[in-house]
């Protein structure tokens, strides 16, 4: 529930800065497994799935005020989190992308205009072991 109540809380003021001239924007990260759930990991695949959902209706809704919402669905980054389950052991992930080529790929989008980055927008980014 937390990214749907920040982006109810946020949209007021994203729409006065749209009003005033702004270019206010979401990014939602829900990641490559709300486009294809992964054994092991199948509850966190449902949640990423539901933002993925409720942010793609946010876009259309929010558009009408002048705020863009995109969704980024990388694949596996190399980030320390991957390495900490919350129980249990991680599943065996292949080596994932360099967290600052996601983020740069991310950036790149928001100064583009993109509306939307499925997992194919990040494909051929650098991985951790090149």
């Amino acid at each position: 529930m937390a990214p749907l109540r920040v982006l109810r809380a946020a949209a007021p003021s994203l729409a006065d800065s749209a009003t005033a001239g702004g270019s206010p924007f979401i990014v939602s990260l829900s990641g490559v497994v709300s486009e294809t759930p992964t054994a092991g990991i199948g509850a966190y695949s449902a949640v990423k799935a539901a933002v993925a959902a409720a942010h793609h209706v946010a876009a259309r809704e929010l558009r009408r005020s002048g705020i863009r919402v995109i969704d980024a669905r990388p694949g596996h980054t190399e980030t320390e989190l991957s390495h900490h389950p919350i129980a249990g052991e991680r599943p065996a992930f292949p080596v994932g992308y360099e967290p600052a080529a996601v983020v740069t790929r991310i950036l790149d989008a928001v100064r583009g205009d993109e509306k939307d980055l499925p997992s194919s927008a990040f494909q051929g980014l650098p991985t951790a072991a090149s």
